[in-house]
């Protein structure tokens, strides 16, 4: 039986600019918190029975109308932190059970993007990462990505 996972770039955040604490604690930018309320409906529609996310702040904020309004919890998994690797984000993309959504940065999406493409894996819509926009992962019964899709942020 193949499985769906569900992956999120992160909405828009504030800017890096003039942000003087910790990057993780960088909330979203009002903007973002428009996409995040957007999100919901995408994700609906994925039938979504799991919540992950990179620690940052900004990706949790992503989550949180869907959560809410789901009534589901999110998890943090430093496997999906910025700079992480595509290895680390992949082995928990094997391992998270249900239909799951994970929510991570451009550079993690992109490097483990590239990396499903030198896998053989065809990316239906091209290398895309615009915040908010989302990757639908195809797993086959051994747990191996064997399609991957591009959707929009939405409108």
């Amino acid at each position: 039986m193949k499985r769906i996972v569900y992956i999120v770039r992160h909405a828009r955040a504030t800017e890096r600019d003039g942000w003087t604490r910790p990057d993780r604690l960088r909330p979203l930018s009002p903007a973002g918190d428009d996409q995040a309320a957007r999100l919901v409906r995408s994700l609906r529609v994925g039938r979504i029975d799991r919540l992950v996310s990179s620690p940052a702040v900004r990706c949790v904020e992503t989550f949180r109308p869907f959560a809410v309004a789901s009534h589901l919890r999110i998890r943090r998994d430093p496997a999906l932190a910025e700079g992480g690797s595509a290895a680390r984000a992949l082995k928990l993309i094997r391992a998270t059970r249900g239909r799951p959504a994970l929510c991570s940065h451009g550079d993690v999406i992109e490097k483990l993007l590239e990396r499903l493409r030198a896998d053989g894996v065809r990316l239906h819509g091209g290398l895309r990462l615009p915040k908010a926009s989302i990757w639908v992962l195809e797993l086959d019964e051994g747990g191996d990505v064997i399609g991957a899709s591009y959707r929009p942020p939405p409108v």
